[in-house]
């Protein structure tokens, strides 16, 4: 069963959605998360835009495609809701960024390194998040 061709996220033709603080997570992921399901999923969405770098992105402050399996949304909610909200504007700020950007996977990263990883600006984000281990 090829799941890449059942899951419209890993479809390298369309639009992904992803959370603005979700470039920082992508930036650091090495297979840990929520759930067995959610990391999984996250490493797909990974692994994909690995493979596709002008895969086209619409940047946001809401759930997105990652959020999809992830067990603290509840009816399209995150538990965590303003946390994250928080963490998704100050990245689109840093990024000189507004919400519902087009913008490739490539220009995405590039701005999220440049702009807040390299900077030494991560923490000023989301240091208050239970996976701030993970990403020094």
């Amino acid at each position: 069963m090829n799941t890449h061709s059942q899951d419209p996220t890993l479809s390298e033709g369309s639009v992904l959605v992803l959370r603005a603080h979700h470039g920082m997570c992508l930036a650091f992921f090495r297979g840990e998360g929520y759930s067995g399901t959610f990391t999984e999923h996250m490493a797909k969405i990974k692994a994909s835009l690995d493979r596709s770098p002008d895969r086209l992105l619409r940047v946001t402050a809401r759930a997105d495609d990652i959020c999809t399996a992830c067990p603290n949304l509840h009816d399209g909610v995150c538990e965590t809701a303003l946390k994250t909200e928080r963490y998704d504007r100050a990245v689109l700020a840093r990024c000189h960024l507004e919400e519902d950007t087009l913008i490739t996977w490539q220009e995405f990263s590039r701005r999220v390194a440049e702009n807040i990883l390299q900077a030494g600006r991560r923490s000023d984000i989301c240091s208050d998040c239970q996976w701030d281990s993970l990403c020094r």
